[in-house]
C-alpha cells in the first residue's frame, strides 16, 4: 500500500511516501527510511526500492 504522509521537522513540514504491505492489517512492522540520491526526487528510484521492500514485509518510507 503506497500512503502520501506529512510530518512536522524544526517548523517545516516534510512530505514522503510510506509503503505497506497489501495484506498488513495491524501491528507493528520493520521499517526502513530511504533518502533519494543527490539530484533525485522520492518518487523517482527510491521508490522502486521501498514498493519491493514493502513485498516484503517492511515499512519503508521515502
Amino acid at each position: 500500500m503506497k500512503t502520501s504522509v506529512t510530518f512536522p521537522s524544526n517548523d517545516l513540514a516534510l512530505a514522503g511516501i510510506l509503503f505497506t504491505p497489501d495484506d498488513h492489517i495491524d501491528g507493528r512492522l520493520p521499517a526502513i527510511v530511504i533518502s533519494h540520491p543527490g539530484g533525485g526526487v522520492k518518487e523517482q528510484s527510491p521508490s522502486i526500492y521501498a514498493e519491493r521492500l514493502a513485498r516484503a514485509g517492511f515499512a519503508a518510507l521515502v
